[in-house]
């Protein structure tokens, strides 16, 4: 059998599995579609369109409408995705990179040799003596060397340095790792890399100057085996690790490849990778088997930096980079906070402050340079979209701001496009105006005399029929994350013994994060009122941490000292978190 899929303004057509269901077979032939319960019917996101043929389904349809992962074809079919699989997104570029000193592990050295003046030394001893060094050579770097000293390499070698006296060295802590004869092919290039449940963000910078030369932003194509790490950590246990690790890896480097592209650099000149996620995310990179991560007490294979060439990582020689893994604090507080504490000085500060990323992971520290307090809650991905009826990722048509005032409903898309979904930042905003407007009560429950005016209701894209309503079971949701996120932030300040008054700063982190409005967060009582005032919006802190390591090689000291003064309180097992809890689920 065959099957044909449309996808916007895509088509493609692959030879069908009749033993999987369609979403299977989607995901078999690499063409992503977001599946956030990881293929068990319960999140309604991965709906197809039947248009031609036959198929046999386990849930009722609607106007030949079925969810992928629960549906067979029985015949030759043709179906289309939905326009929300099809939308680019927005992610957020912005990042705080502190005024650090640049600093970098990887360094340019130029300098003149007068091979008249060389006597009976090697060039390696010429050189260290006039840098007053004792540098190290790669085989690389000692091969263009010798050009430079034999009149042969003019006919035979690609690069001669023969008729050259000044040279530019590509140096690594103690090593020369390559040599040019051209300042401009001497430049550094890193990428520092962010893989985020939802999203992947990279940045590419010049080592030398810490100037960001591009950005690229994706779709994680892990969304198509779960929207959360445990999900995505059973699908690695119960499938194929390879195959979800291979989906991030390709990722990268269909990035770095658009970075390249798009910059007009050499590849050749890209020295390092840095990246920084969360620790089920860095794992399932490595292709490390996690699943002692999803399970009491949480054990890692490791919380440490690990660095490798980026053939031994990606299986792939398209660079011929270092490749470093940032380091975590615990299983569920990862890397991507360490970068964030990193970004945001709490290393460094005697003022007590707080990270807040507001996320599937809902992760947060409290503290400075002498002592830091961290945890991190299953606020679950309702704020990205996920579990919510229309909800969807920061694409274009997502609702992204509301506002109700007596009986109409306004609201703006991201992109000004027809609305397709409601992103985080709307979902918010929803639900503290349904509260503002005692549509929904204290407890979250609709009011039924006030649902007759349609407030939930709203008109989509009329291309794609799409009806957007939000309903009782997305208030639980929210209640669910908002509750987890506020009682994380109660519980590390009552352990660390401090008042809302003492703290300095509060930094907002992540894309969501940096979009909602604040006060209507605090409306629905996912962040304090009387921290309103001390919130700092930092954006993508993770990324920023990995931008600083490559900026200056001190930052590898910098987070090894937060992680040593960090403590990991486990809530999972505390029974005041899980009153308070139950407390902040009202409004």
């Amino acid at each position: 059998m065959n099957l044909k899929i449309i996808k916007y303004d895509k088509t493609y057509s692959i030879k069908y599995n009749s033993q999987k269901t369609i979403l299977e077979n989607l995901i078999d032939n690499n063409i992503k579609i977001s599946a956030p319960c990881n293929g068990h019917g319960t999140c309604g996101k991965c709906k197809i369109h039947l248009i031609d043929g036959k198929v046999n389904t386990k849930v009722k349809n609607n106007n030949n409408d079925y969810l992928a992962c629960q549906t067979y074809a029985e015949d030759d079919c043709t179906i289309s995705l939905s326009k929300v699989e099809s939308q680019s997104f927005s992610v957020l570029k912005d990042f705080k990179v502190n005024q650090v000193d640049i600093d970098p592990e990887i360094k340019k050295v130029s300098l003149k040799i007068d091979r008249n003046s060389l006597g009976n030394k090697s060039l390696t001893e010429s050189v260290n003596i006039k840098l007053n060094t004792n540098y190290k050579f790669t085989l690389k770097a000692l091969r263009k060397l010798s050009t430079l000293i034999n009149e042969s390499s003019v006919k035979q070698a690609d690069c001669s340095f023969y008729k050259d006296s000044q040279i530019h060295m590509v140096c690594s802590e103690d090593q020369v790792i390559d040599i040019f004869n051209n300042k401009e092919d001497s430049n550094t290039y890193g990428i520092a890399v962010d893989i985020g449940t939802t999203t992947i963000v990279m940045s590419l910078v010049d080592i030398a100057s810490g100037r960001e030369i591009n950005y690229t932003s994706l779709l994680n194509s892990q969304r198509q085996f779960g929207a959360d790490v445990v999900s995505r950590i059973q699908y690695s246990m119960e499938n194929s690790l390879e195959e979800i690790s291979r989906c991030v890896k390709d990722d990268i480097i269909e990035g770095v490849e658009k970075l390249i592209d798009e910059s007009n650099i050499k590849r050749q000149s890209i020295y390092e990778l840095s990246i920084s996620a969360n620790n089920v995310m860095q794992h399932l990179l490595m292709g490390l088997f996690c699943d002692s991560i999803a399970l009491y007490p949480f054990n890692t294979v490791t919380n440490d930096i690990v660095e490798m060439e980026f053939n031994e990582l990606f299986k792939s020689r398209m660079l011929n980079c270092k490749v470093s893994v940032l380091p975590s604090i615990s299983a569920y507080v990862g890397a991507d906070i360490v970068s964030g504490l990193t970004a945001c000085d709490f290393g460094k500060t005697e003022d007590i402050c707080m990270l807040v990323d507001i996320g599937t992971n809902g992760e947060m520290a409290l503290g400075n340079k002498e002592r830091i307090l961290c945890t991190s809650t299953a606020a679950g991905p309702a704020f990205e979209g996920a579990n919510i009826e229309n909800g969807v990722g920061s694409i274009g048509g997502a609702i992204s701001s509301v506002k109700i005032d007596k009986n109409n409903i306004y609201y703006d898309t991201i992109g000004n496009k027809p609305a397709l979904g409601i992103c985080g930042s709307g979902i918010v905003d929803i639900t503290a105006e349904l509260f503002k407007n005692k549509i929904i009560d204290k407890t979250g429950k609709f009011d039924d005399n006030k649902l007759k005016n349609s407030f939930i209701n709203i008109t989509g894209d009329k291309e794609d029929e799409v009806d957007i309503v939000f309903t009782q079971k997305d208030i639980r949701e929210i209640q669910m994350a908002k509750s987890a996120i506020r009682s994380g932030i109660e519980i590390l300040i009552k352990k660390f013994n401090c008042s809302y008054d003492e703290i300095k700063k509060v930094y907002i982190a992540g894309g969501f994060g940096s979009k909602i409005n604040l006060k209507n967060a605090a409306a629905i009582g996912l962040v304090p009122e009387n921290i309103l005032s001390k919130v700092e919006l930092v954006g993508n802190s993770s990324l920023s941490g990995a931008v600083q390591y490559m900026l200056n090689k001190n930052t590898k000291r910098d987070m090894q000292h937060i992680i040593d003064i960090a403590e990991n309180i486990d809530i999972s097992m505390d029974d005041e978190f899980n009153r308070q809890f139950i407390d902040n689920m009202s409004f």
